[in-house]
């Protein structure tokens, strides 16, 4: 369990860490800043659902569904992290765009713009729906859980009332 909650705990401090980021890329660069904000909030509310997910994993730890569970979230881990490394490349390609003929971070150039539009806003928006899946994932992975934990303590109750009425 302890090496799940570190995996788990791992993918919401990274993802904290590229939303912060994100964060201060749209506050430094104009139009970039929007689709910035959005996977910055997608990012954020992935985290949300992990943290969750982490817990009803935490009540399941005995159950057969457990190891099971603990494979999904491994091979989960590794997209996530792929994705918040990819999710910096592009930032650090954004910010080197938006750098100022003084060296101080400034506006996009006309050429800064362009460069933007073909080869940076594309890979944003791959990585968004990306996360948006990711997301769903773990959504789909937690009301599962809780569907299969509420389903096992209905399936208990008839055995314990069976086994203290014998």
């Amino acid at each position: 369990m302890a090496e799940l909650a570190g995996s788990i705990i791992g993918i919401v401090s990274a993802g904290t860490k590229v939303a912060l980021v994100l964060s201060q890329l749209a506050a430094d660069v104009g139009s970039a800043g929007q689709e910035a904000r959005m996977i910055g909030s997608e990012i954020r509310s992935s985290c949300t659902v992990l943290k969750t997910l982490g817990n009803a994993l935490e009540k399941i730890q005995g159950s057969d569904y457990y190891g099971h569970c603990f494979e999904m979230v491994q091979d989960m881990t590794d997209a996530s992290r792929e994705m918040f490394t990819e999710i910096l490349k592009v930032v650090e390609n954004v910010r080197s765009m938006a750098v100022g003929k003084d060296g101080k971070d400034g506006k996009f150039s006309f050429v800064g713009k362009v460069q933007w539009v073909v080869f940076q806003k594309p890979k944003i928006l791959v990585l968004r729906a990306a996360i948006e899946a990711y997301k769903s994932n773990l959504a789909l992975m937690l009301g599962t859980l809780d569907v299969t934990e509420k389903v096992a303590r209905r399936a208990s109750v008839p055995s314990l009332v069976l086994q203290s009425a014998g």
